[in-house]
Formats: structure tokens, C-alpha cells, sequence
């Protein structure tokens, strides 16, 4: 018996679909970055009519369905709604190098997950794994925005007119708890939740949604959080 929770197991995928499939993963090892316009010419370019995907609803419907399956990151796709058209499309294994570089560097946890694009652009640099031409200054903004979007829920923009912006990965925070300088008022409601076992990204992906309830000096660390609702 299938489970009724993936009814999508049992539809069948159009051949046409699987060619485009297989032209992205192609063209991801030479093309990190690939503007929905060029997706869209791989859709209609095949030799065979059956082969070709020239309805614009159905390549919205394959690309979302690439995009959920993770062979290729749609930037800027925000729902089943949107139109590809002003979409850019990244290669998965380009984006989450990018993501490692940054959780994996000292520097940024020195700085407790603080980070701008010069940072972001130079822990790439350091690394010797990285092609420095991959991540050039223009594609740093899919990066940031890319881990700021639901799919991801890594890192916020961090409040204030400083600028150029700054951002903050919540999973390079310091692991230590700080002292909580304000105690609780006398009648306060207090209850805690005890988890048996939980992900280790639980809570780094709660302080991300719930960046916009930290005081004006908020407590925040690997494992936990201060808010004031």
C-alpha cells in the first residue's frame, strides 16, 4: 500500500521531462547560474516534437517539481504561482558549497555568525576547494537571499541603518549559554518543553522566524534565545 501522504509517487513523469532533467544536471557542472530564459530553450529545443516542452504552464509545473526534488535551486520562486519568467536558477551543490564555507569558518564564529558580503566573499576566497570566478561579486545576493528564504531558514538581516548590510547565521552562534541578566518578575507564567531528541537545526531555525521579537540587546546562542512579545 502507498503511502497516502506521497500520492505523487504513482504519477508517472513525462520522457520529455526526465530529457530536461538530465540537460540541467548537464549543464549545472559547467553553469552554476542560469537565467530562466536559457531553462526555457532546453524545454522547447529538443529534436523529437514529443520530446519538447513548449507549454508555458507545464515548465512552470516541471521546474517547480526540479525545484522541490532539489536538482536545481529556483531563485526567486516563491510559490506554485509564480511565473519563471525573471527567475534565475542555481546549481544545488554551487549553493550549499557556499553555505559549509561559512559554517565551517572560524573567523565568522569569532564573530558569533555576524556576517557581510565582503566576509562572505573573502571565506570563499579562503577556501581552496572554491573557484574564485564561481562566486564573484554579483552572485553573492543569491547566496544571502537564498539563506534568508523559507526553503533554508539559516540567516536573517540583522535590524539597524548600517550599512552595507549585515546579516546573521544563526547555526555559527556560540554554543555557550550567556548569563540572563533580567530575571522573571515575581507573577510570571513560567513552563518549559522538554524534548526527548529534536534536529540539531530546531533551534537555530526558531531563532531565525522569531529574529524580529530580540530586544534591543538580545541574548542568543547556539541553543536558545531571549524574546520580548
Amino acid at each position: 500500500r502507498s503511502d497516502v501522504r506521497l500520492k505523487s509517487v504513482q504519477i508517472p513523469v513525462p520522457a520529455s521531462w526526465v530529457r530536461v532533467r538530465d540537460e540541467i544536471r548537464k549543464r549545472a557542472k559547467e553553469q552554476e547560474v542560469l537565467p530562466a530564459s536559457e531553462f526555457a530553450t532546453i524545454c522547447a529545443s529538443a529534436d523529437r516534437t514529443e520530446d519538447r516542452v513548449t507549454d508555458p504552464d507545464l515548465q512552470r509545473g516541471l521546474l517547480l517539481m526540479l525545484h522541490q526534488m532539489g536538482v536545481l535551486v529556483a531563485h526567486g520562486l516563491t510559490d506554485e504561482s509564480t511565473s519563471i519568467e525573471g527567475l534565475t536558477l542555481l546549481d544545488p551543490n554551487w549553493l550549499t558549497t557556499a553555505i559549509y564555507a561559512l559554517l565551517a569558518d572560524g573567523e565568522l564564529r569569532e564573530r558569533e555568525g555576524i556576517f557581510d558580503r565582503a566576509l562572505l566573499r573573502d571565506v570563499l576566497l579562503r577556501r581552496e576547494d572554491v573557484v574564485a570566478a564561481s562566486y564573484g561579486p554579483d552572485r553573492l545576493d543569491y547566496i544571502i537571499d537564498m539563506m534568508q528564504r523559507p526553503e533554508f531558514t539559516l540567516a536573517f538581516r540583522l535590524p539597524g541603518p548600517v550599512e552595507p548590510p549585515r546579516y546573521l547565521l544563526a547555526e555559527a552562534l556560540p554554543s555557550a549559554t550567556p548569563a540572563v541578566v533580567r530575571g522573571w518578575e515575581k507573577n510570571s507564567l513560567r513552563f518549559r518543553y522538554r524534548y526527548p531528541e529534536y534536529r540539531d537545526s530546531l533551534i537555530p531555525t526558531f531563532l531565525v522566524i522569531a529574529n524580529e521579537y530580540f530586544g534591543p540587546d538580545p541574548s542568543r546562542w547556539r541553543f536558545g534565545c531571549t524574546l520580548e512579545i
